[in-house]
């Protein structure tokens, strides 16, 4: 999907798009996230199974001001959604080559663990 795609499509018709407001770029590994508040939003990893936030010095309040959901009576977190998107939950894909297995904070950090499916 190109940036020109995005900017002609309103965020809730991305959600009905295959990649699901998502690129990849396989090295390093860096999902970039689509973003309404015009953050420069992504996910990197070193090893494409656990994934840290990373955002642009101006869109630091993205994570700062980001909603956590819990499975119902538990403590495991079900889905987060920094502000200006995108939502992300347990299940869903990154891409064609990613699902979320699980989010779990570290050291008051939210990262994204995966798993990679098979081509």
């Amino acid at each position: 999907m190109n940036n020109e795609f995005l900017k002609n499509n309103h965020p809730c018709e991305l959600d009905k798009q295959e990649s699901h407001n998502f690129t990849i770029d396989e090295t390093p590994k860096e999902i970039k996230l689509f973003n309404r508040d015009g953050a420069n939003l992504k996910l990197i990893s070193e090893d494409g199974r656990l994934w840290k936030f990373d955002v642009d010095e101006k869109h630091k309040y993205i994570l700062e001001y980001c909603r956590v959901g819990y499975q119902k009576g538990d403590k495991e977190i079900d889905f987060i959604d920094p502000s200006g998107g995108p939502m992300l939950s347990c299940g869903q894909r990154l891409s064609k080559n990613y699902v979320i297995d699980f989010i779990i904070e570290v050291d008051g950090q939210l990262m994204i663990h995966t798993q990679e499916l098979e081509a």
